[in-house]
């Protein structure tokens, strides 16, 4: 894949899912239900546009860092999995090509949906546990949040959520103001 056409189809769910990883953002850690059976959706089926999606919670380092949220979307073809690291600051996107139901072969990431430039990274992304885990790794961190490097993100399904049906026109608010922006930096 190369960016040139992981951009033209990250254009099209890039804001939906900047929009539904803030609004869902809140709801980490608030929902806990033990007869949750996974999420349903998978990377080699078209999930962009659904009226709902999977919301994952976990954390993107085993010793320093606090949660994230995630979701993805895709084509079929196509994964991109969007990363909130608070509710003010910008998503962080993956994306890369399916190689099955349950796993993508991550070739690029992008830092911001305000920042058009996606930069190469290895890696993966998988569904496990019958959808009740998603991980996302990366051969080399390509960032650190809050001075924390960003080493896996191992995230437990909580539920499916509204995946944002009405998408702003424009770009989207400057939260910044509501809280302190954490510190995201290339390596």
């Amino acid at each position: 894949m190369t960016i040139q056409s992981w951009r033209s189809f990250a254009s099209s769910c890039l804001f939906a899912l900047a929009a539904l990883l803030w609004s869902t953002a809140v709801l980490a850690g608030e929902h806990n239900d033990d007869s949750v059976q996974g999420c349903p959706l998978r990377f080699d089926r078209h999930t962009v546009g659904l009226p709902k999606t999977c919301l994952f919670v976990g954390h993107y380092n085993g010793s320093c860092g606090e949660p994230a949220v995630a979701v993805f979307a895709g084509n079929g073809d196509t994964v991109v999995v969007g990363m909130a690291f608070d509710q003010s600051s910008d998503p962080t996107y993956f994306a890369g090509d399916v190689v099955s139901a349950t796993k993508g072969s991550l070739a690029v990431w992008q830092p911001s949906p305000k920042i058009p430039a996606a930069s190469a990274v290895a890696g993966s992304v998988t569904l496990e546990e019958t959808g009740n885990l998603l991980r996302v790794s990366v051969d080399k961190a390509p960032f650190r949040v809050e001075g924390c490097q960003f080493g896996e993100f191992v995230g437990h399904f909580v539920e499916m959520v509204d995946a944002a049906p009405d998408l702003p026109t424009g770009s989207l608010p400057d939260l910044s103001s509501a809280t302190t922006r954490p510190s995201l930096a290339a390596n």
